[in-house]
């Protein structure tokens, strides 16, 4: 179907709760025969389940999910984009003795996350922004994330614990995220800041950090600006013992600048970096659940987004007042403890913010015959709510003297899904699992554990169909034979 030119698109009238499916159901009453497939085309260019939720959280406002994945839209919610309705066009019958040109605009939608890197939990002291060397590794990852990935932008978020005032962790978390944000681009004046910042107190203590890691021991890191850290101050200066030096900001300056580029050194150049470059959470989105002091959520993840489909975000700068409103919208989450509705959603393919599986399927074959040859070969895929994960997985389904069990394995699984597992035999399908919950699945034991310790077989609903009564050929034996059809993790 061909539709009218979208600059001339007429824009759609939304009403609390909408989604694409009623916003069409309304242009089908009206007589204007489009689906959501054909809005989200139009607009998007793309009918990609995920990416329309992700758009529609960007370009629409969208903020309240009916579940964790199936955003709703609301009239007065800020936006970016503008929704417009697709109207089928219609040109009269065209002369046939004549050719024609007709231009043809595709619309490009890649793929928004790319990938992310996150610091361990020692990163950061309480009450502190200083990036210790235990977070330098993971830094160097965020560069590898800009050098492969040419089409990315870097954007990174900071956290803290629940402990104290909130307005004062959101700052906090700022400024961690300020200070990874300065080491990746080099900037050593953005550390003298933060050494100064009346908030912080990085202090002797960490010059004396640094000092170490540079290889010059200023004895015991106590904050004591002593004769020993002195003499380190001077051999990082290249000058003798006894030498007085000052801690002063030039000092810092050469310091900070040789802590960001040692042989470690990792750096990504302002311009990969999308818009202001980084954002705190405060206390809002807790990688462990708790209000006590917690070395997990005082991190700082790095997204890489592509150019192009870069999230619209909501966030002030010392302000919780827009964390505060998405906090009082109480739809499903993928993380509990991200009270975010709209960083739970940036977050969730993130393997540095949820947990990431890989699981392993042990599914029993069928008995093999000359009736059922032809059913070798079957096509597996696991779906969630939030897509499929990753291409399907084709197998021999049919057994053989040796081998009772075909085994499949997915990537990054997360525990907040439910798994839905279907067989395609011949021209059908076989539902082998039905939304069953991940989390659901490892308590009962059908997951693998460590250990060698074999895991419970999974037995499908008494009605799933015989893959032998799929488009077989007459006369095929429809009996599944010694064992039930079961499969494992």
């Amino acid at each position: 179907m061909t539709f009218r030119p979208y600059a001339n698109a007429r824009a759609a009238q939304i009403e609390p709760g909408d989604t694409l499916e009623t916003i069409a159901a309304r242009e089908r009453e009206a007589g204007n025969a489009i689906t959501a497939g054909d809005i989200a085309k139009f607009n998007w260019g793309t009918d990609d389940p995920e990416k329309i939720q992700e758009l529609m959280r960007d370009e629409l406002g969208a903020v309240e999910r009916t579940e964790p994945h199936a955003f709703v839209l609301s009239p007065d919610a800020p936006r970016r984009g503008v929704l417009k309705i697709p109207e089928p066009f219609y040109t009269p019958a065209l002369p046939i003795d004549r050719k024609y040109r007709l231009h043809v605009r595709r619309k490009a939608c890649p793929k928004q996350f790319i990938n992310c890197a996150g610091l361990p939990s020692a990163s950061f002291d309480f009450d502190s922004s200083f990036v210790r060397p235990e977070a330098k590794a993971a830094l160097k990852q965020a560069q590898q994330l800009a050098d492969v990935y040419p089409d990315a932008m870097l954007f990174a978020f900071g956290h803290t614990d629940a402990v104290g005032d909130e307005l004062y962790n959101k700052k906090l978390s700022e400024r961690r995220a300020w200070a990874v944000y300065s080491f990746l681009t080099n900037d050593a004046s953005a550390w003298e800041t933060l050494y100064n910042h009346p908030d912080e107190d990085w202090g002797v203590a960490v010059i004396q950090e640094i000092l170490l890691h540079l290889g010059h021991d200023p004895g015991d890191v106590d904050g004591d600006l002593g004769p020993m850290t002195r003499n380190a101050m001077a051999a990082f200066l290249g000058l003798p013992e006894g030498i007085s030096v000052s801690n002063d900001a030039p000092f810092r300056q050469a310091l900070f600048s040789a802590y960001m580029g040692g042989p470690d050194d990792a750096y990504v150049s302002a311009e990969r970096w999308a818009g202001d470059g980084f954002m705190g959470c405060g206390e809002f989105n807790l990688a462990v659940a708790t209000d006590t002091a917690n070395a997990d959520n005082r991190r700082v993840t790095i997204f890489a987004f592509h150019r192009e489909r870069l999230p619209n975000l909501p966030c002030g700068f010392a302000n919780t007042a827009p964390c505060r409103a998405r906090v009082a919208e109480q739809s499903p989450r993928y993380n509990p403890g991200f009270s975010c509705s709209f960083y739970d959603t940036v977050a969730e393919p993130c393997h540095a913010e949820n947990e990431h599986h890989s699981v392993s399927l042990l599914i029993r074959k069928y008995p093999v015959d000359s009736q059922t040859v032809g059913y070798l070969m079957d096509e597996y895929r696991l779906d969630s709510k939030c897509g499929k994960l990753g291409a399907a997985r084709k197998a021999m389904s049919a057994g053989t003297r040796d081998q009772q069990f075909v085994e499949l394995r997915w990537e990054h699984v997360r525990a907040h899904m439910a798994l839905t597992l279907t067989q395609r035999v011949g021209a059908g399908e076989r539902v082998l699992l039905a939304e069953a919950p991940f989390a659901g699945l490892r308590q009962d034991g059908h997951l693998a554990v460590e250990g060698g310790v074999a895991p419970e077989p999974v037995v499908p609903p008494d009605d799933a169909v015989d893959p032998h009564a799929l488009d077989e050929p007459d006369g095929a034996d429809d009996s599944p034979g010694d064992g039930e059809w079961e499969h494992e993790y």
